[in-house]
């Protein structure tokens, strides 16, 4: 047996010259060559759900028309939006925004290059899971709330606040997915209370370049914050692979922190080093 460093030729028994994507996007990412260049000079956002024809083959970004497949998801996990493109720019300065219920994968035969910002706002886990935060209710003669549980992903999310005399702070959500991003889904959703819902958890996405990735700006797959007493989202996923990935800006993948008590809604998890308080 002789271990392959891209990919396996299963037919010929041989290794060859291409990338291997993860989640199973060979094909995709063999059907980027020859396909138009994606460079984002604008503020720019689209849809993996509204924006996405299946019976063309295509997603719309801006004013381009985008070769994309829609791929199912393994074990449950939800539909990802693959698209193929030749290469990949994000200018400095520039944001684009993915939005939607899917998750969503951008196959590259060339270099993606981010210097501005790739904010992922797409592809939540399903409710009911045990990574929820476990939700709360109004107690006490004060309608006083004990804090509900954030949400969980990479680790188990935060437990709420105690009101001493009244009720303990509700659980955080387990722990769950894979380290490997195998199957590709978001993050999970803070708890509820009887006055607000729980912060979203973050998107996910998977970056495959056949050549590199360099990214000297961000990007951020972040939960949102709960509201009144709710638990923050979790953050969500990002995956990058290519022969060559330089990093000189950052990955960000942030919970959302959890709403103040009734007299504020929590923050939302940014792209950068602080927590969300």
């Amino acid at each position: 047996q002789t271990p392959c460093g891209l990919r396996c030729n299963p037919t010929a028994l041989a290794c060859e010259g291409a990338v291997d994507p993860s989640n199973g996007f060979a094909a995709q990412l063999d059907a980027a060559t020859g396909q138009p260049a994606l460079a984002i000079t604008q503020q720019l956002f689209f849809s993996t759900t509204t924006d996405f024809n299946a019976a063309a083959g295509t997603i719309t970004v801006g004013s381009q028309q985008v070769k994309a497949t829609l791929v199912a998801g393994a074990n449950g996990a939800p539909d990802v939006v693959v698209l193929s493109v030749g290469s990949l720019t994000v200018a400095a300065g520039i944001t684009l925004t993915v939005y939607g219920e899917r998750p969503v994968a951008i196959m590259s035969a060339g270099d993606i290059t981010i210097a501005g910002t790739l904010e992922i706002v797409t592809g939540f886990a399903t409710t009911g899971e045990p990574c929820f935060g476990v939700s709360s209710g109004a107690t006490g003669g004060d309608n006083d709330v004990p804090g509900a549980g954030g949400g969980g992903f990479g680790q188990a999310g935060g437990t709420g606040g105690t009101i001493i005399g009244i009720g303990a702070g509700k659980s955080g959500g387990m722990a769950t997915g894979s380290a490997t991003l195998i199957p590709l889904r978001g993050g999970c959703s803070g708890g509820t209370d009887s006055l607000g819902g729980g912060g979203r958890g973050g998107g996910s996405a998977q970056l495959t370049s056949a050549t590199a990735i360099r990214l000297a700006g961000a990007i951020g797959a972040n939960g949102t914050g709960g509201a009144v007493s709710a638990g923050g989202g979790s953050g969500g996923a990002l995956l990058l692979e290519a022969p060559i990935v330089e990093l000189s800006g950052g990955v960000f993948a942030n919970g959302g922190g959890g709403g103040c008590g009734g007299f504020s809604a929590g923050a939302n998890g940014t792209s950068s080093l602080t927590p969300a308080p």
